[in-house]
């Protein structure tokens, strides 16, 4: 019997770590989501504070959504160097 042959069993479960796993990235995909969405909303006020009309104004939108295309990814790669610890500490205490 080679080992293509072989039948998955029915005894594999899906374990809480993978649960946790998938959770974790539907949390941070809804809260990329809701990001943007709250930029989105605040974009007359955030125009009127920085006193630029509407056509400059959706480069707001634009630019934080390039931003957070450029961090998600950087995310991995910094806790991989740094550790996922003191990347949290660092990014704690700059906001």
């Amino acid at each position: 019997m080679s080992s293509l042959d072989a039948t998955p069993t029915s005894n594999e479960t899906t374990g809480i770590r993978e649960w946790a796993a998938v959770s974790a990235g539907l949390i941070g995909a809804f809260m990329a989501v809701l990001n943007i969405q709250i930029t989105n909303a605040s974009l007359l006020d955030i125009e009127g504070g920085i006193g630029t009309g509407v056509d400059n104004g959706a480069w707001i939108s634009t630019a934080y959504l390039v931003g957070e295309i450029i961090v998600i990814p950087l995310t991995a790669y910094l806790s991989e160097v740094f550790s996922f610890r003191r990347l949290l500490l660092v990014t704690r205490s700059c906001s």
